[in-house]
């Protein structure tokens, strides 16, 4: 039984879905990566400025 990806068509398109995969994909992982630290560094530099700033007896 014949695969969908052998014969031209299919290796091309097979070569379209990782060029895609390498480039869209990536871009969008490295954004979502870049976001989820930015996110940790913000809520550790609130947490530390609340634990400086805040009266005696709270956080």
């Amino acid at each position: 039984m014949a695969r969908t990806w052998e014969g031209p068509a299919g290796r091309l398109l097979l070569g379209l879905a990782v060029l895609l995969h390498r480039t869209v994909t990536d871009r969008a992982a490295k954004r979502r990566l870049e976001h989820w630290r930015n996110a940790a560094l913000r809520a550790a530099h609130r947490r530390a400025y609340r634990s400086r700033c805040s009266p005696p007896g709270r956080g």
